[in-house]
């Protein structure tokens, strides 16, 4: 198959999923027809319909059946969110009404016609939003809230003028009424569904996470009492006089203090609060369908900003949620891998002394085996308990470095301390046939440390030049003591094969190593003693082959070690 086939299958392939996953819901749909809830959930819907056509019957346009606020319609496409099974129920739900309300002056064939362009159309709306956008009414995410202000108000604008021709083809509306009847049915389809919706989204939501609980502050209560109070002023004031329908604007206010400081499904609940409000000021005062329009669309622009603001904050807190329960994780992942690294960071130190006492003892039994009891055998032990010794204040020394940071320091002579650490590395290193010297001056330099935890340093730096001059034909590693100005310093050449350039900007970085028995710990807690001590690690190549490690250390020691 060529590059070409196989781009043009993946292309095919793409829509033939997707209608197999809308295929698939439908066919889930159908078969939530067949629950014992079906009856129920259709019988409680037709009751509210019915409840809510009733209650805002007060506001048609003329004598057609556009309602200026259609709340009702709001539960509707919830319905078929849920389950477009429940499309047959929503048309006869919504041609029963029809023929109540207006069986006087519209045709059966008009009703019917209307409410299946209605119906058809929210079903067009519920499969966009349920399947092409994933809309979830239960989940109150910024994706939900911008995918129901993106394709409500477009879609209900194809709906509002294909129900308004209907109307106008069946005789019911003038040709002069039908741009105003297109524009008061959309406004009144979009808000009704615009605020439903989203308060439904915040009771899930509400209910899921159980923000009740912080509803019964004194602070949230008496935030609660401001809001609705305003509201209801403001409400009252721009409905009671057709001048004063600028005060509507100042509802952006509270909308903002709640959408910043209580997120979206805060928001949702009062802007809920506010339409009722609105809708029945708008009743109590006989506001003509101009004015009730203009409100509308006014609310309209009041709940997108509220939804959009609450919805973006909500998101935010819920990301701050995520970053902070990550980096709890990431912080206590960092305690179990220092952890571990201690324990390998303890385990590399002591087992170079424990395979000296190891090799010490076992020389030692080999000599009494032989029939030896003098000086060779008391010398070997003599050996082994100083082995044993150091591997216990290795122990001591790293746990107390590690666990407090704190360095003991004191006046040390250096060539002292290069000196011990050659002795230390002898025996390995005349196993491997490699020479290792010690190049101190006289007098020696003295400087300001902590003995017993510098010496590690120097130590992983001869222990590992051991190990690449190893393969050279002879080996050799030199430890030097110097002075200049007012540092002194430790330096380990060797002749090795030198520093892999694959690791060369990473080695200083824990277990990174070449060796194949080797952790990569030496180099790293070498550089975190030095840097305690105020000091630097440096490497260079050496040529023809090897490389050369320098410790800086200043003399006077480091200004916040205990003396």
């Amino acid at each position: 198959m060529t590059p070409r086939e196989s781009h043009g299958e993946a292309s095919v392939a793409a829509p033939t999923r997707a209608r197999g996953a809308l295929a698939s819901g439908l066919v889930r749909d159908l078969r939530a027809a067949s629950t014992p809830s079906y009856i129920f959930v259709s019988g409680l819907y037709f009751a509210l319909y019915l409840a809510l056509n009733q209650l805002t019957g007060f506001h048609q346009f003329g004598a057609s059946s556009i309602t200026l606020w259609s709340p009702d319609n709001g539960v509707s496409l919830l319905l078929l969110m849920e389950s477009l099974a429940y499309t047959p129920v929503v048309l006869f739900a919504a041609i029963a009404v029809d023929l109540q309300i207006h069986a006087q002056s519209y045709s059966l064939g008009a009703i019917v016609v209307c409410e299946l362009i209605l119906t058809l159309s929210y079903v067009f709306i519920a499969i966009m939003l349920r399947d092409a956008f994933q809309f979830n009414v239960r989940s109150a995410t910024f994706g939900n809230v911008i995918a129901l202000l993106a394709v409500i108000p477009a879609s209900a604008a194809g709906t509002s003028l294909l129900y308004c021709l209907a109307l106008f083809a069946s005789g019911t509306l003038k040709r002069l009424e039908i741009f105003d009847a297109i524009r008061y049915f959309w406004v009144g389809d979009t808000v009704g569904m615009i605020v439903i919706i989203p308060a439904i989204m915040a009771v899930y939501d509400t209910i899921a996470h159980r923000r009740w609980r912080a509803l019964h502050t004194p602070r949230n209560i008496a935030a609660a009492v401001i809001i609705g109070v305003s509201v209801t002023l403001l409400d009252v004031a721009s409905v009671g006089d057709v001048n004063n329908r600028y005060l509507f604007n100042l509802l952006f206010m509270p909308t903002i203090w709640v959408g910043i400081g209580y997120g979206f499904s805060a928001t949702a609940i009062m802007l809920l609060f506010t339409q009722l409000a609105l809708i029945g000021a708008l009743t109590y005062f006989h506001a003509d369908d101009q004015n009730f329009v203009v409100l509308q669309t006014l609310m309209f622009i009041l709940a997108a900003t509220g939804q959009l603001l609450g919805a973006v904050i909500s998101e935010r807190e819920q990301t701050t949620r995520l970053l902070r329960r990550q980096q709890a994780e990431l912080n206590r992942a960092a305690t179990e891998t220092a952890s571990g690294a201690l324990a390998v960071m303890l385990a590399h130190e002591i087992s170079q002394p424990l395979s000296s006492v190891a090799s010490y003892v076992h020389g030692a039994r080999r000599l009494l085996e032989m029939g030896e009891t003098g000086e060779a055998v008391v010398n070997a032990l003599t050996k082994a308990e100083g082995e044993t010794r150091r591997a216990r204040d290795v122990i001591a020394r790293i746990r107390d470095f590690v666990a407090s940071g704190q360095l003991v320091v004191e006046t040390a002579d250096l060539r002292e301390v290069a000196r011990k650490i050659v002795a230390l590395n002898a025996d390995d290193a005349a196993a491997r046939h490699v020479q290792l010297r010690l190049d101190a001056p006289d007098p020696a330099p003295t400087a300001r440390i902590d003995r017993l935890a510098i010496e590690q340093a120097p130590n992983n730096l001869v222990i590992n030049a051991i190990d690449s001059a190893a393969a050279a034909e002879p080996g050799l590693v030199t430890l030097s003591v110097s002075t200049t100005g007012d540092e002194a310093r430790l330096q380990v050449d060797d002749n090795g094969a030198g520093v892999s350039p694959d690791i060369s900007d990473r080695l200083f970085e824990a277990f990174e190593t070449t060796k194949s028995k080797g952790m990569g710990l030496g180099l790293p807690l070498a550089l975190q003693i030095v840097r305690k001590h105020s000091g630097q690690l440096s490497w260079r190549s050496r040529q023809p082959t090897g490389a050369s490690f320098t410790i800086s250390l200043p003399l006077q020691g480091p200004k916040d070690a205990k003396p």
